[in-house]
């Protein structure tokens, strides 16, 4: 996504259920209790903190005025040269900044059980941090998913809870897991800009009918019985009666899979899209500070979500509807609650599916109303890009499914393979590259980057010859390598947010006959048919089967070319196919694909029928406290990542079968039922029942239990995908600890038992039967060794990689372009010198603590001590440009590992230093226009390098 100006990210308090609870739910807090829990964790601004920051008389302005003044005050101070004067002042004004920073009145309570959450609740229990009580206030669609809920201090509660919901009448019928998904769009991460005038129309619907596999959950036929059953409790139950109620139990968490022809589907087209007036569209562009007109803007308002793309509904008016000065009630569109609106009056078009609420009020004149009187702002928080890559990284998910040769993994590998070559043994220019993504670099990727080690590589290249910076790129390059051999593989590819055909769209909201302009198996996406390309396959995760892969061919049509003009980083899916089912259940809301030419993937696609996920409704009812608590309470834990784990273990067992028998006939219908569990998990925070996949699917433990023949049961423990596949060693670290633990057993137990090690012991010739199944014992490992594609790519890379040598090699290096002339003597010297290394000591034993926790909690420690570190320095000596001299002078001539804390603790003064010595002068790669001879070529993208000169605010000085 494009970055655009933001606002200002503020601090809230997250809390252990736990904690609360050890100290009865009545909690003081001190500083050293935050830092040692690290409590605080930052959120993007937010209509909810916006909203807290209003009903304390605070105004957006004046808030984020207050913390920018405060941020160049302190950026200031830490700029002067001699500290000793202004260190009281710079403690003074960084803790004025945490204070201005923090939204006291708002806490996420992480709850460690469903009882703690009960207990939070309870009208017994007050939650009580530093003698203000919170209440709950709502559960966002990724925080109950991790336990976690917002709770507001008592006092604003009801007022914070009314600009919420915005005047919609208790009366309303709503699932309640909705509406509280609704109600928590205004805790999302957000940008307000010009309020635009708004239309809101119903949505399209079209029917189609496909030959589809359709994956229905199972119910028990005999509900008398079942009702009986569940209708005791458990201790009046006998053995056979708990025994025949977990069967109806195992029987309902499972899917019954069958092929329909000419399935009817009624789609809405156009699900989670409408329009943005071009006019509108460049507004926008300039309140988030862009350069460019975006095709595309995700929106937030008052149960407000979706993306309104850039298109021409007025023309559409005049062109396609006749719309003119002489018929200007082809203007007017009935909107959603029959009221004639003229499109020229109009910037934003909603649809219904797009406003979750539109049935709650009378008009929209009547929602803008509450929207004003409660101080909604309209928001955005993406915008689509300007340009896109040319290259994206795969997933294991993307490439389970598919079947290919060694020939095939090693064509998909060529391009991962020849970029980890490429970064290793050629250029500056690639090193670059390699850090910032392959996309264009200039000055202004030099103000935005934060790291210090890769804004001085992109100043000048004499920095790549600093070990230092040569060993961080070896680092980052054997994470690349782990992370390949897990499936994330170059191909030439993008990541587009998709688009229903808004021109269809138009045809629905100006009563004519809906085609649409791209017909049944017509896309649109001006990247790929700018490029020539035909043909792509899309991808879209969570992804399970093959069939979630779409193979679309780009439209030839010069109408699809002028109508989505502006949408030039869209892709468009035409609205009479099955692709919204098969990626998944996606809508236009703010979904992307990968989409790729590659042509292993594209000519191993196989056209397997669409699988329809078919969900049982559920009711709907008015909204109270209880009700909207209970949906986050039965959002608790639901996780999609390990179905979809447990989905790839079965590609390992499936890899066993031979194809058409049982066992693989078996397998093919458990990996095609997990869309229905991924479906079914994703929706549960808007009330689905999430069934859960069948313990013995995954459980050896659990086959043994079955109520079944013995037969039957050793049929499930063949098929029983309890091992993670071999290359998830590189996706879970503990995975990977298990395996070397293990093989270290057995190699001391085969040194042991037969005087060898296991490599000579399974070269031996002539073993006994003894000695085979050994053999059999020694090979079994924690994870499948099974040959499934995603192991077998694996194992390519592990073979490939091993070729390519990782050590840097050492260069001469002038460490003097990193320090300023200032001169400092010996005794300072040696005080700045004794006292880093008496703080490296620390460092040292502070670092072992880090692998104990998580990675937020990681960087607070590291903060945490940057922070003392720079105190006690700065204790020793005023001076930070005798301090950087001394630590780089230092550093350098011992070739300390620890250089790393110079460019973390004074990145600044490094840079200044640099830029200084390099008279200003950095590096730039643009991108290479047509007819020009490139400087070099990476990953598909030619560039043409230059050195251009900039000012002390990174601005070009053009000669």
């Amino acid at each position: 996504m494009a970055k655009m100006n933001m606002l200002n990210n503020r601090v809230v308090l997250k809390v252990k259920s736990s904690l609360l609870k050890k100290n009865n739910w009545n909690l003081t807090l001190t500083d050293k209790l935050i830092k040692r829990e690290n409590m605080e964790t930052m959120l993007a601004s937010s209509q909810l903190i916006r909203f807290i920051d209003m009903i304390n008389g605070i105004s957006r302005e004046s808030k984020e005025n207050e913390i920018n003044n405060l941020k160049e005050e302190i950026k200031s101070l830490n700029q002067e040269k001699n500290l000793k004067s202004n260190r009281e002042l710079l403690k003074e004004k960084r803790q004025q900044l945490k204070e201005a920073q923090s939204v006291k009145d708002l806490i996420s309570i992480e709850f460690e059980s469903k009882a703690d959450f009960n207990c939070a609740r309870s009208a017994k229990t007050h939650v009580t941090i530093n003698g203000i009580e919170f209440v709950r206030l709502l559960g966002t669609t990724g925080g109950v998913k991790k336990n976690t809920v917002f709770f507001v201090n008592k006092e604003i509660h009801k007022e914070l809870n009314n600009k919420i919901n915005n005047g919609v009448s208790k009366d309303f019928k709503i699932v309640p897991a909705k509406m509280e998904a609704y109600r928590a769009l205004s805790a999302s991460s957000s940008t307000p800009v010009r309020m635009p005038r708004i239309m809101v129309i119903k949505d399209a619907e079209v029917k189609i009918k496909e030959n589809v596999q359709v994956l229905s959950g199972r119910v028990w036929k005999d509900l008398d019985r079942k009702n009986y059953l569940y209708s005791k409790k458990a201790k009046e139950l006998t053995d056979e009666e708990k025994a025949e109620k977990k069967m109806i139990e195992d029987y309902e968490n499972q899917f019954d899979l069958n092929d329909v022809d000419d399935y009817e589907i009624v789609k809405n087209p156009c699900d989670g899209s409408c329009m943005v007036s071009p006019e509108f569209a460049k507004l926008l562009g300039e309140d988030l500070g862009l350069d460019y007109i975006p095709g595309g803007f995700n929106t937030r308002f008052a149960y407000v979500k979706g993306m309104i793309y850039t298109f021409d509904f007025v023309q559409f008016a005049e062109e396609v509807n006749g719309a003119s000065s002489d018929n200007e009630e082809k203007y007017l569109v009935e909107d959603f609650w029959g009221n004639k609106q003229d499109v020229r009056n109009i910037d934003v078009i909603l649809t219904e599916n797009q406003f979750k609420l539109a049935k709650a009020y009378d008009s929209v004149e009547q929602y803008l109303e509450e929207c004003n009187k409660n101080g909604w702002e309209f928001s955005i928080p993406k915008v689509l890009p300007k340009k896109l890559e040319k290259t994206r990284n795969m997933n294991y998910q993307f490439l389970q499914s598919y079947d290919l040769t060694d020939e095939d993994i090693k064509n998909l590998l060529q391009d991962e393979i020849d970029y980890l070559k490429g970064v290793i043994y050629n250029s500056y220019e690639e090193s670059v590259l390699f850090l910032k993504g392959n996309v264009p670099i200039d000055e202004r990727t030099l103000r935005k980057e934060d790291a210090t080690y890769v804004k001085a590589l992109m100043i000048n290249r004499k920095m790549h010859d600093d070990m230092y910076i040569r060993n961080k790129i070896t680092n980052l390059l054997r994470k690349r390598i782990n992370d390949a051999k897990k499936g994330s593989v170059i191909v030439r590819g993008n990541y587009q947010l998709i688009s229903g055909d808004l021109y269809g769209l138009c045809q629905s909201m100006f009563g004519l006959e809906i085609t649409g302009i791209l017909g049944k198996d017509e896309y649109y996406s001006n990247e790929w048919i700018s490029q020539g390309v035909e043909e792509v396959v899309s991808f879209r995760a969570p992804m399970s089967i093959h069939s979630n892969i779409c193979k679309m061919k780009m439209t030839k049509s010069e109408e699809a070319k002028k109508w989505f003009k502006y949408m030039t980083t869209a892709f468009v899916i035409n609205m009479w196919g099955t692709d919204m089912e098969r990626l998944n259940g996606a809508d236009y809301d703010g979904d992307a694909v990968i989409s790729t030419n590659n042509e292993v993937l594209l000519n191993k696609w196989r056209n397997e029928k669409c699988v329809v996920c078919e969900q049982t409704a559920i009711a709907k009812t008015t909204i109270n406290e209880a009700r909207l608590a209970q949906a986050n309470l039965n959002g608790f834990g639901n996780n999609v990542g390990s179905i979809t784990n447990v989905c790839t273990s079965m590609y390992d067992v499936l890899a066993r079968c031979e194809k058409g028998s049982k066992e693989y006939n078996e397998m093919i219908y458990r990996i095609t039922s997990m869309q229905g569990y991924q479906q079914d998990c994703i929706d549960s925070v808007k009330g689905i029942r999430a069934r859960q996949v069948p313990k013995h699917w995954k459980e050896l433990e659990a086959c043994s239990e079955l109520q079944c023949t013995d037969e039957e049961r050793e049929f499930n423990k063949r098929i029983c995908a309890n091992k993670k596949p071999y290359f998830f060693q590189y996706n879970y670290s503990e995975i990977r600890r298990d395996c070397k633990k293990e093989e270290e057993k057995k190699t001391i137990k085969c040194w042991l038992e037969q005087l060898m090690s296991p490599q000579d012991f399974k070269a031996k010739e002539n073993k006994t039967p003894e000695e085979e199944l050994y053999l059999e014992e020694l090979e079994e490992v924690p994870v499948s060794k099974a040959e499934s594609i995603m192991n077998r790519i694996c194992w390519y890379l592990e073979k490939e990689t091993k070729k390519i040598k990782l050590e840097s090699k050492n260069c001469q290096f002038d460490n003097s372009i990193l320090m300023s002339d200032t001169q400092v003597s010996p005794k300072t010297k040696k005080e700045v010198i004794d006292t880093f290394n008496t703080l490296k000591k620390e460092y040292v034993k502070i670092n072992s603590q880090y692998a104990k926790e998580d990675k937020e909690n990681k960087l607070k420690l590291r903060v945490s001590f940057m922070e003392n570190l720079k105190a006690e320095l700065e204790e020793t000596c005023s001076n930070i440009d005798m301090i950087v001299n001394t630590l780089v002078e230092h550093c350098y001539k011992k070739n300390d590992s620890n250089i790393s804390l110079i460019y973390e603790l004074y990145g600044n003064t490094l840079i200044n230093n640099l830029l200084k010595n390099s008279n200003y002068e950095i590096n730039t790669f643009r991108a290479c226009e047509e007819n020009e001879e490139p400087t070099f070529t990476f990953l598909h993208n030619d560039y043409i390098c230059e050195t251009v000169t900039i000012d002390k605010e990174y601005n070009r000085i053009e000669k």
